[in-house]
């Protein structure tokens, strides 16, 4: 503010001033009640010169003020640190945004550049843009807290600052192991007893993740492990084995994690092993079907009162026939024709020895039972049925006389 007043007299000088700063004219104001004001925010950071030169009116004689020294230093700053997202996961990108402001009574926009830390790295430096923001984007942190601070460099009029003191305050940068899921899948489903099978498991990254799980993998059949075998480059992991007896086994692949990557198991397979399917040779005979002296397509006719031996073989992968307890789940008769006449049925079946159920024959390597018939009648066909462990059914028939 200038004030103009004359040496002499009452009256009060009209007409304008000149603010100068040195040989630069800051403003031209006309002056009200014998004063003038200008206001600027455009003096650079430095000592400056500032003069008032009244031009004068019809009564009044111009004057100049003496020199003021006007200070103006650089405007304190602050900067603060956010991100997105937060929390992260493994292999998902954060983008860190500084923002850097002017105290009070400083104004105006600030430029330069932020270098962003985590704790004693220097994660990178971005330049601020228009609006006092610098943004920078990571690629991948690890697994943690993260202490992030962003310092700015200052420029010729604004000084610098960072985000981690002069009441910025500190910034946590959280990053969680990323997801994971396990698939597992089998190389032949149904297989046969003693039938190599690979079970392979694949160990996915669930997004926004991202990266190389390491690790291991367990191979359970129910609770029982099977194996556990290493993750290769690829996520995968493979495990062979012919050991599965007959039965519906219950597999899964569980995944163990690791420090960047949490575990996770597969939905539960389920692996099927049988015998050897009918049409195939058992131990040097036809496997899974009914054996001399009945016929396997229905014909056989036998005497009324003379035993009938049912007998039949299956056989695993190598072609061994089988004899462990428990081949024979049940055995019924379930039919009996007479004429165009069928009646079902599910009966027990009597024998002529003291067995009561099918009886593993070492020497034949055949499972046998003597069929009693004399409890049965002439000119009708009797259809049996012999339930295996594994789910199959071995059927047969034959016609008394």
């Amino acid at each position: 503010m200038v004030s103009v007043s004359p040496s002499s007299g009452s009256s009060t000088p009209t007409g304008n001033v000149t603010f100068n700063d040195g040989a630069t004219t800051l403003g031209n104001v006309a002056l009200s009640g014998g004063q003038a004001n200008l206001t600027t925010s455009s003096l650079p950071v430095r000592s400056h010169s500032i003069t008032a030169a009244y031009s004068g009116d019809s009564n009044f004689s111009g004057s100049a003020s003496p020199v003021l020294t006007q200070v103006v230093n650089q405007a304190p700053t602050s900067t603060a640190i956010s991100s997105s997202p937060n929390p992260a996961v493994t292999g998902q990108s954060v983008t860190f945004t500084a923002t850097v402001s002017p105290l009070p009574p400083g104004g105006g926009t600030p430029t330069g550049s932020v270098t962003f830390t985590d704790g004693a790295t220097t994660l990178g430096t971005a330049g601020l843009n228009g609006s006092g923001q610098a943004m920078l984007t990571v690629p991948s942190l690890s697994p943690g807290s993260h202490s992030i601070a962003g310092q700015y460099s200052g420029d010729s009029n604004f000084g610098s600052s960072s985000s981690a003191g002069g009441g910025g305050g500190g910034f946590t940068q959280t990053v969680n192991r990323a997801s994971t899921t396990t698939t597992v899948n089998s190389s032949v489903n149904a297989s046969i007893l003693n039938q190599p099978v690979t079970f392979t498991a694949h160990v996915s990254v669930v997004s926004p993740g991202s990266g190389s799980p390491t690790g291991s993998v367990a191979f359970q059949d129910g609770s029982t492990v099977l194996g556990t075998v290493a993750l290769s480059a690829a996520g995968s992991a493979t495990f062979t084995t012919s050991s599965l007896v007959v039965n519906a086994h219950s597999i899964t692949a569980a995944y163990s994690g690791d420090s960047n990557f949490s575990g996770s198991t597969s939905a539960t397979l389920i692996q099927r092993v049988q015998y050897e399917p009918a049409g195939t040779t058992c131990d040097g005979n036809a496997g899974h079907q009914i054996l001399q002296p009945i016929n396997s397509d229905g014909t056989s006719v036998f005497k009324l009162g003379r035993p009938v031996p049912a007998m039949f073989r299956v056989c695993d992968f190598l072609g061994n026939s089988v004899g462990t307890p428990g081949v024979v789940q049940n055995f019924f008769l379930t039919q009996i024709i007479s004429g165009t006449v069928t009646q079902t049925v599910e009966d027990n079946v009597d024998s002529m020895t003291p067995d009561t159920a099918f009886r593993w024959d070492p020497t034949n390597q055949q499972w046998i039972f003597n069929i009693a018939t004399k409890g049965l009648s002439t000119n009708k066909t009797y259809v049996y049925a012999i339930t295996l462990n594994d789910g199959t059914m071995i059927g047969f028939q034959f016609g008394l006389k």
